[in-house]
């Protein structure tokens, strides 16, 4: 990748611009008349609403439909990249490591937790499921009394509604069992045993009471995704790229 000749291209055809918000839908807009002791004295007044300076992106040329939305990082930017490009190495182990998305797509069987033992997937993944505590706790009746199921095991099938799929359903969840059934069309399918967890900010009718060990059987293939570990992907990497966006001076009021 010829990086010089990427970010000239975005110099010579970049399309947009960035200015101060002309919205009404925030506090700043009048602001940018203000000195900047005003503007940091509002910014401290908790009446105001969340929303203080907002930008926009103004097209200064036509831009046609599908057509990338190309603007200029200014020249700091640029020469922290073109530095970053020269000097970057892979971090160590870097070809073992396996994206979830990837994962999902050659990954046509999920090893069990007995499996990964002898042979792990990577360490940056782990396996999740769709799966809805709140529509067998209405329908079940699993958890109507809490204190019952310290530390006992709960077990209910799978069932699927209009929202399961909704990526707020998808938690972290163990494979402990993998079984062959032959369903109703006659034709073989996979299914799975899991142990469903907690999800950090889940909602409380989501969220599986302390001390349940809550087994899920007759899971499909397609209810289990393989997620990554917080912090893993490439961006949070060490010799990831970071730099700040540079702003032009002429965006800013003069009188601050």
């Amino acid at each position: 990748l010829d990086t010089s000749a990427n970010q000239k291209k975005v110099k010579r055809e970049a399309n947009v611009r960035l200015q101060w918000s002309l919205s009404d839908q925030h506090d700043g807009k009048e602001w940018q008349h203000l000195s900047f002791e005003e503007v940091k004295a509002l910014r401290s007044d908790t009446s105001l609403s969340a929303s203080g300076f907002m930008m926009e992106y103004i097209a200064t040329k036509d831009i046609q439909p599908g057509e990338e939305i190309l603007l200029d990082y200014g020249t700091k930017w640029e020469q922290a990249w073109l530095d970053h490009a020269k000097e970057w190495e892979p971090v160590p182990n870097a070809k073992a490591y396996s994206p979830s998305y990837v994962m999902d797509d050659v990954a046509g069987l999920v090893r069990t937790e007995k499996e990964q033992a002898t042979h792990p997937y990577p360490s940056n993944v782990m396996t999740g499921c769709f799966y809805r505590y709140s529509n067998h706790e209405r329908n079940d009746g699993i958890a109507a009394d809490t204190k019952k199921l310290q530390g006992e095991a709960t077990t209910v099938k799978w069932k699927m509604d209009r929202y399961t799929f909704d990526y707020d359903n998808l938690r972290p969840c163990s494979i402990m069992q993998r079984d062959e059934k032959i369903n109703n069309q006659g034709q073989s399918q996979v299914i799975y045993t899991v142990m469903m967890k907690n999800w950090y900010g889940m909602k409380k009718e989501e969220t599986i009471p302390k001390g349940e060990i809550h087994v899920v059987n007759s899971v499909p293939r397609q209810a289990i995704r393989f997620i990554d570990k917080m912090y893993s992907t490439d961006q949070h990497l060490a010799n990831a790229f970071r730099h700040e966006i540079q702003i032009p001076d002429d965006v800013f009021p003069s009188q601050w």
